[in-house]
């Protein structure tokens, strides 16, 4: 099988890959294994939603940190929420939350799409969930990633099925986020999960993976360049 990953540049390890970047980027093809790596210096920060388990009984408390044009797209809102939480006492953005991630890799369950499990008793039960909540939503939006972590967190990142940058909106994603934290709260109450699990909820990101052939159909009108062996590159639609 091969991938598609977006912005990079050199290979190892990994099976071939597509990447989807804005359009003043490059999508980036690889007919051999490799890593990816940002054509910009340009901070991750997809759109993001947090919840945490609601011990008020209330609805779900949903936290929207940072949107931002993912994909600069005629179908995504070019518009910056700041949340309180990201500045630090002198009104400054808080560094740690702007630590780069690591380079996305096939199937790490982040940047590089996929499922990555830690190995608890509940994160299969939890990814299951999360499958059945994407269905509730006809079709148009589906999971790109899914992790989970020692520390009862849970990191979901969507992709929105029907338009043709796959990423979704801060609606979409505060949709699934309610959806998602309800269904977790009712397999807590019959302790088929813990108690104290908190979601992530965020868009594909700045770089992404994309799956070839399955995906080449849905984003061939889009320019990417492919990365042939020792990092030689071949573009398409420039």
């Amino acid at each position: 099988m091969k991938a598609i990953t977006p912005n990079c540049h050199h290979c190892a390890g990994l099976r071939s890959a597509v990447s989807i970047i804005p359009p003043a980027m490059r999508f980036i093809t690889s007919s051999f294994p490799f890593n990816s790596f940002p054509l910009r210096n340009i901070p991750q920060i997809p759109l993001v939603a947090f919840a945490k388990k609601n011990n008020s009984g209330s609805e779900p408390v949903l936290s929207p940190s940072i949107t931002v044009e993912v994909f600069m797209d005629d179908d995504l809102e070019d518009d910056i929420l700041l949340d309180d939480e990201l500045l630090d006492d002198d009104g400054y953005f808080d560094e740690e939350y702007f630590e780069e991630e690591a380079e996305p890799s096939v199937g790490d369950g982040a940047g590089g799409g996929g499922i990555s499990l830690a190995g608890t008793e509940w994160d299969k039960k939890a990814f299951k969930i999360a499958e059945e909540v994407c269905l509730s939503f006809d079709g148009e939006l589906g999971i790109y990633a899914f992790r989970t972590q020692l520390n009862a967190t849970i990191k979901v990142r969507i992709e929105r099925l029907t338009n043709k940058s796959g990423s979704p909106n801060m609606t979409d994603i505060e949709a699934f986020t309610t959806a998602y934290r309800m269904r977790l709260d009712e397999a807590e109450a019959t302790g088929d999960i813990p108690q104290n699990i908190s979601i992530e909820v965020s868009s594909p990101g700045f770089e992404r993976v994309v799956r070839v052939p399955q995906d080449l159909e849905r984003f061939k009108d889009r320019n990417f360049c492919e990365v042939l062996h020792m990092g030689f590159i071949r573009c398409k639609g420039e």
